[in-house]
């Protein structure tokens, strides 16, 4: 037996698994290969800057354009487009979430975890089923919709009202917001300070439980903007020279020095009780970053809600237990490759049904020296706009990619190269979104020379293209039967005062 399966045997037997995801993280908020924007400044994360030289880092780490989407994928390792969740987001009056029959991540690891779960869900709140602690985890506590204000923890998204959520809904906002904060932070404060106190409490009681191992799941807040679409941080965090350059991008810049300090006292926590030596970790950002909140995707293009890699490129690690040195998986990892690298990781149950497939040999050391798929893959589409990316060896397709907002054809920031807050140029440089577009992922990363009229690549083209409409049937099969309806206000609305949850029983809507 080779030292690398007997290291990967040892840690089946032995690991505990902490899971952190950033919400909205760019490409270019922690540090990375790519070149910074001139007069660009590095964020403050000087704990997640180290951890990222004695981890796996995944350089080449894609996501789906938004959140709920991605998530779905990383807890059920399947493909968003087969569970009814591809199109954008989870929004009030949605009676929907993830299927059922579907098994998700804590289901599927082996007995003898104690399996928590905090911070954001954005899975679907509209029944008792759809919460948290339904799906497999012994502890919820956190918010079930996308964002909360960081300090009143109320929320006032808007919703389809009525309708169907698809692109000609009719949105409205509620006249005034109600709490979103379940099981924790009854005492008010900063939030990501609130979940990082619950995540304290959790590691701090595990040993006087009965389960053998922890799995302990953060869903952090930050580094999502706040109800004003701008970030919300604590004047403490914030550094004087960089708000003098750009008050956006310092806001940005506290929020993720907050973000870094808490996840260092996490881990901190875990080595303290002498857990840490023994725990798989992950750490990954859920989507692109919102580089009009403050967050920075140079030199890709596009950001958060967009198919190009500034809306589904972000950064990810993974730190085996023991690991000490640092190093590089250049594959292409999708977020739906988590799920069966973790259950590989302790033993768990296998992959069956999933699209993901277990990374946890090259994260060891076993191989991984380029991004490119084999065969054509597609890392998410979204059966509503008809858009989507399609990987293929060095090549990368890109359909209607922005069109949740903007149409193919029309110039927009959405499709252009955003550039961050704090750089000497701060503009926006506008592009427009061709219906299908091809780029050279390797040698462009910009996504700047469109390949699609190349004569040598229409082969590749066509099965890229192929398979697009293959997951595309699948999506639009799913999304007709998710029955994902945009239910009233007075429906939705909570009642006396109390906060968003659970606002129908448990039958089946006519």
């Amino acid at each position: 037996m080779s030292m690398l399966a007997l290291l990967l045997l040892f840690v089946s037997l032995l690991t505990h698994v902490l899971l952190i995801v950033i919400d909205d993280l760019g490409h270019a908020d922690l540090p990375s290969s790519s070149p910074m924007a001139p007069g660009a400044s590095p964020l403050h994360a000087p704990f997640l800057t180290d951890l990222m030289s004695t981890s796996t880092n995944l350089p080449n780490f894609r996501t789906y354009p938004q959140c709920t989407p991605s998530r779905a994928s990383l807890f059920s390792g399947r493909r968003a487009e087969s569970l009814g969740m591809a199109h954008y987001v989870l929004i009030h009056g949605q009676d929907y979430c993830l299927p059922s029959d579907v098994p998700l991540l804590p289901d599927l690891l082996p007995a003898g975890f104690r399996k928590t779960l905090l911070g954001k869900w954005h899975l679907g709140h509209a029944r008792e089923r759809c919460l948290p602690t339904s799906r497999g985890w012994d502890h919820y506590g956190g918010y079930y919709l996308g964002f909360t204000d960081f300090y009143s923890h109320d929320n006032a998204e808007m919703c389809c009202c009525g309708e169907v959520c698809d692109n000609g809904r009719e949105t409205k906002e509620f006249n005034e917001t109600f709490p979103d904060m379940h099981g924790l932070g009854e005492g008010g404060g900063y939030i990501t300070d609130v979940v990082t106190e619950a995540a304290l409490e959790e590691i701090a009681g595990f040993k006087e439980r009965e389960e053998d191992r922890l799995f302990l799941t953060i869903t952090m807040p930050a580094t999502h903007a706040g109800p004003n679409d701008v970030p919300q941080y604590k004047d403490e965090d914030l550094d004087p020279s960089l708000l003098a350059r750009s008050p956006l991008r310092a806001g940005f810049d506290a929020m993720m020095s907050n973000l870094d300090a808490n996840i260092e006292r996490v881990v901190a926590k875990m080595a303290s009780e002498r857990l840490l030596d023994d725990t798989l970790l992950v750490v990954v950002g859920d989507n692109g970053g919102s580089a009009h909140a403050g967050s920075s995707v140079y030199p890709l293009r596009g950001e958060k809600f967009a198919y190009f890699d500034g809306g589904i490129r972000t950064p990810g690690l993974v730190k085996l237990p023991g690991q000490r040195e640092g190093r590089e998986l250049r594959d292409l990892v999708w977020i739906g490759d988590l799920a069966p690298t973790i259950l590989e990781a302790v033993g768990g149950k296998g992959g069956g049904g999933m699209d993901g497939v277990s990374r946890l040999r090259e994260v060891g050391g076993g191989g991984g020296g380029g991004q490119r798929r084999e065969r054509p893959f597609v890392t998410g589409l979204d059966p509503v706009t008809n858009s989507g990316a399609v990987f293929y060896g060095r090549h990368k397709m890109v359909v209607n990619g922005t069109a949740l907002f903007v149409p193919a054809g029309e110039e927009s920031g959405l499709g252009g190269w955003p550039r961050p807050a704090d750089a000497d140029d701060n503009s926006t440089e506008a592009g427009t979104a061709g219906e299908v577009m091809l780029f050279d992922i390797e040698a462009d990363e910009g996504e700047r020379v469109d390949l699609v009229e190349e004569e040598g690549l229409a082969g590749v083209l066509e099965e890229m293209l192929g398979e697009f409409g293959r997951v595309m049937d699948i999506a639009r099969g799913a999304e007709a039967q998710s029955g994902a309806l945009g239910l009233p206000l007075d429906v939705i609305t909570p009642a006396g005062g109390g906060g968003y949850g659970p606002f129908l029983d448990n039958k089946l809507v006519d």
